[in-house]
């Protein structure tokens, strides 16, 4: 990464170093770097100095600073220390003089003290920040330096979970990675159908592995800092301590007693610098049911697609201009094997642009033996934009902004992964496709190959401070095309349905109600929310979901303000989970 040049000095730990501490420094200005005073002379030029990013470590950190004067006086400074987090005592400095001649002894030494005397647990996965103020009295010069630490142990992306609907399922990290690689192998939690009753092919190795469909996946987030491409994702097993890395700072919250669907929420992921925080949940309906029957009051749920809410937003209070988001997905489909020395990985990559949907289809070769049960052209895997909600601070207001997405492209693993995943290359491919492309190849014998997925869901976004953006998605399957849609397409309809299934179950948390999305159900402010809506032509709620108070399939009409204002007054009944039936 690129940092203004500075002095910077590490004293190594002596002992066996058994953990790690991602250590990460920004600059926050509060003037600017060189900061010209106009009262006479010119005020020093202050640089804070950058620490590489990562260093382990077990136990206290001293990192060497040397400030110098720039201007032609000399004069005093302090350094103040603001612990933001709870946990005090983790930072800290020593050895400054705390005054600068100028001229030739233009410097003052001295140390940033992290972890000292190596207090923190170095297993507990949690962000700590501190700011460090240098501050010249004299002159009201202030500059500001936030240093965000990120604790964890050696491996935390180790630790999966897994999310199902009954019928496929699929294995999560906490560093924002789905599928995991396979997860070594194991059947069943790759959005396959190993063990459903409807798989006929658990033995065949002519078709080759059934037991995965979706290989690996990940969340992308990030933008260009200082002239380097950083886009946080965990695809094919990044791991910590990288740029790149993703981290998990709150257990995993479930919830698989819904009647509608499961949940799994890691409600506090951060990028490797901790400047942007984000949240990531999976919904998996358990039914395959159609709700209501009206126009526009209809919700559909399926047991072959899992949704996916993506939040993200400043921890840093600063503006981050232009942000990526998307997701990408190596989508393993299962194929023939087409010749000796082959994969039986080979995929043909399709997209409909109507449904914001890429997905991909097995090969199938003809060159089977007696023991395959049915082509695998007919079995699929699709991922699919849905839509963008935007919180803004300025208007403290909550908008859908985007229905359609930035594009997604499907891609040949030989050209992109097998060489090295490039966040470089990843983010010209993710600049470029403006719109949905499928894998096209001049050569005919080349249509099917190893392919990824990459879906952008906004491109160059400026994510202002107290801005939230969050982000609905559906990735789904299909076993047997020739079965579940004679005459259509299967996965398409399974996007259309996901997409749906998004606008009144996806979004919805805890009990119904939150109208005006701040995270708090059937309140004041959702109650006035939900009357300038009736009676003075307001929003809607952006989630029909909390806007179904009382259950009825009619989102946001006067029987939802009567429930409401019973029970926020009288004592009445409380609403349904989000995750229980309606009606």
């Amino acid at each position: 990464m690129g940092f203004i040049k500075s002095e910077v000095f590490r004293k190594e730990p002596t002992m066996k170093l058994k953990f790690f501490v991602a250590i990460i420094l920004f600059i926050i200005l509060t003037s600017s770097n060189f900061t010209t005073s106009t009262v006479t002379g010119s005020l020093p030029k202050m640089t804070w100095p950058p620490v590489d990013f990562p260093f382990p470590s077990s136990e206290q950190q001293d990192i060497m600073v040397i400030l110098e004067n720039h201007g032609n006086f000399p004069f005093s400074y302090e350094i103040v220390v603001e612990e933001v987090n709870p946990q005090s005592g983790w930072i800290g400095v020593t050895g400054f003089n705390y005054f600068i001649e100028d001229g030739i002894n233009n410097r003052d030494t001295g140390y940033i003290n992290i972890n000292i005397d190596g207090l923190l647990d170095p297993c507990t996965a949690v962000l700590l920040t501190a700011r460090l103020i240098l501050v010249v009295p004299a002159h009201s010069f202030a500059d500001t330096l936030r240093y965000g630490i990120i604790i964890d142990c050696d491996d935390p992306h180790v630790f999966t979970d897994t999310i199902s609907t009954g019928v496929v399922s699929l294995a999560v990290g906490h560093d924002a990675r789905f599928g995991l690689g396979g997860f070594a192998g194991n059947a069943g939690l790759g959005m396959d159908y190993f063990y459903h009753p409807s798989e006929c092919d658990t033995v065949d190795s002519i078709p080759g592995n059934t037991k995965t469909y979706l290989y690996d996946g990940s969340m992308i987030f990030g933008n260009i800092v200082n002239g380097d491409t950083i886009l946080s994702n965990s695809i094919f097993g990044l791991g910590p301590r990288h740029p790149n890395s993703i981290y998990s700072l709150e257990i995993a919250q479930v919830d698989t007693t819904g009647e509608v669907f499961n949940y799994l929420r890691f409600p506090s992921l951060s990028n490797a610098d901790t400047t942007i925080g984000a949240s990531l949940t999976y919904y998996a309906p358990k039914v395959t049911t159609t709700y209501g029957t009206q126009v526009n009051k209809t919700w559909h749920a399926d047991q072959q697609f899992i949704t996916k809410e993506f939040k993200i937003w400043a921890i840093d209070g600063q503006v981050h201009e232009g942000m990526v988001v998307g997701e990408v997905i190596d989508w393993d489909i299962p194929a023939d094997l087409k010749d000796v020395g082959g994969t039986t990985s080979d995929n043909a990559g399709e997209m409909n642009a109507s449904l914001n949907l890429l997905y991909c289809v097995g090969a199938e070769y003809n060159n089977d033996d007696l023991v395959e049960c049915q082509d695998n052209d007919l079995r699929y895997g699709g991922m699919a934009f849905g839509y963008t909600k935007q919180y803004f601070a300025d208007s403290n207001k909550w908008l859908i902004t985007d229905t359609i997405g930035y594009g997604g492209y499907i891609e040949a693993n030989a050209r992109y992964v097998y060489s090295g995943w490039d966040v470089n290359e990843l983010y010209f491919n993710m600049e470029t496709a403006v719109g949905y492309f499928p894998w096209v190849h001049a050569n005919p014998d080349s249509q099917e190959t190893d392919l990824h997925s990459v879906l952008t869901y906004t491109f160059g976004h400026d994510l202002l401070p107290g801005d939230t953006l969050t982000f609905y998605s559906v990735i789904a399957t299909v076993l047997n095309n020739e079965v579940e849609s004679p005459g259509g397409l299967r996965i398409e309809e399974l996007a259309e349905k996901g997409r749906n299934f998004m606008t009144y179950f996806g979004c919805c948390h805890g009990l119904r109600g939150d109208y005006n999305s701040d995270g708090n159900h059937s309140n004041i402010l959702d109650l006035t929310y939900a009357i300038d809506r009736m009676f003075r032509g307001g929003r809607p709620p952006l989630c029909l979901g909390e806007g179904d108070v009382n259950s009825d399939l009619s989102s946001a009409d006067v029987l939802d303000l009567t429930f409401m204002v019973d029970y926020i007054f009288r004592g009445g009944p409380a609403p349904k989970k989000c995750s229980d039936a309606p009606g």
